[in-house]
Formats: C-alpha cells, structure tokens, sequence
C-alpha cells in the first residue's frame, strides 16, 4: 500500500509526463487538426519532441529507466545530443532503441562519447540511423575501453557503414570482453572486412552471435567467416 506521501509524488509526476506529452503535441507540426475522426495520422516526435523528453528525464523526480525505446520518431543529431546527454546520468538505464531514426554519424558520435559514463547500459540499438564509418570508428573507440560494458549492439540496415567501419570494430573486439551479440547486417562489408573480422574472431572468446547478412561479403570473405 502507498502511503500518502508517495501517491502526491506520483501524482505529481503524472502531471509532469502528461505536460511533457502536451509540449510535444503542441508543437508537433505534423498534426492537421482538420483530419475527420475516420483518419490516421502519425505523429513523430522529431527533434522538439526528444529534446523535451531530455529534459524531463534530467528532472530528479523522474521514475527509474531501465528501458529507453523511441524508434521511429524522426529524430536527428540535435536530438539525439539531447537524449545522450541526459540518459547518461540515469544509472539504471539497461537498453536503448534509437533504430530508425536519422542521427546520422554525428548521433552516433555523440553515444560513442556517451558509453563511458553509461555503466549500466547492456543494449544500444542504432539500426537504420544512416550512421557511416566515421560513426563506426567512434563506437569501436567507445568498445575498447576497459570500462565497456555494453553486451548488445546493433547496426544493421544503416547501408553505408564498409571496410573502414568494420575494421575499427575487429580492431576492438580484440580487447573488448563484454559484447556478446553484434549485428552488423544490411551495410555494405566487403571482402576485405568480413576477412579482419574472421581473424579477430579467432581470438574473441565472449562474441556469441554476429549478424553480417545481406552485405557485400564475396566467396572469398564467405570462406574466411566459416573457418
């Protein structure tokens, strides 16, 4: 049973999210307040909307997260600064689904910086965000620090990360103990990267599960993989 002293505090948070929701809906332009009743309409949250919710979750009032999920919302870098920002002073935060969103390689960058501080974070998901090598190579940095503790990433259908990308991750994966399952499906590996990425392999005893479908991989990286 709560007592009366919780109730008024989590009444007074539901207020807090409820004004939250309405900035975001205020500002939101894609609503048409014209639409009949019969109509569907999708409302993204966008830039606006993150940098509202990164600014909710920096009030100390704010419950304990432990899953952070706006995929889909048409979130770009000013947005996905914002959200960075603020989750890495949460403690508790487990996993985070950014996927399909356009954060581009600056998003990523910026949770790349981000992971040292986010200790509690097991599950970063950046599918589908448009990120390149550059963002690649500042996850990997991210991924060979001793104090990584991420055991699930993805980057999968971001169709532009290749060779330079790749490379820097095997390159981490030599030293990083904690990842167990990365999904790197839907970009563009070639040869050359499906074959760094066997030989570190050979070495990494903690990766379980790695996604390299649907890239650019030839016989030649096929045959590297298998071995």
């Amino acid at each position: 049973t709560e007592t009366r002293q919780q109730q008024r505090h989590h009444h007074h948070h539901y207020h807090q999210v409820n004004n939250n929701i309405n900035i975001i809906n205020n500002n939101n332009n894609n609503i048409n307040r014209n639409l009949n009743n019969n109509s569907k309409i999708r409302v993204y949250l966008k830039n606006e909307g993150a940098i509202s919710i990164a600014k909710e979750l920096k009030n100390p009032n704010v419950w304990r997260i432990e899953i952070f999920d706006l995929h889909d919302q048409k979130i770009q870098y000013e947005g996905a600064r914002a959200l960075a920002d603020a989750l890495k002073t949460k403690r508790h935060v487990r996993s985070i689904h950014l996927g399909r969103n356009q954060i581009w390689n600056d998003g990523a960058i910026v949770f790349a910086h981000s992971l040292k501080d986010m200790r509690s974070l097991r599950r970063l998901d950046l599918a589908n965000n448009g990120i390149q090598d550059d963002g690649m190579i500042a996850l990997a940095e991210a991924l060979s620090e001793d104090n990584c503790c991420l055991k699930s990433l993805s980057l999968s259908q971001n169709n532009k990360i290749g060779t330079r990308g790749i490379t820097a991750i095997a390159k981490a994966l030599e030293v990083n103990k904690s990842l167990h399952d990365f999904d790197f499906s839907s970009n563009q590996i070639s040869d050359e990267g499906a074959i760094a990425m066997a030989w570190v392999l050979k070495r990494n005893n903690t990766l379980e599960s790695l996604g390299l479908g649907h890239n650019n991989i030839g016989p030649l990286g096929a045959k590297a993989i298998a071995h």
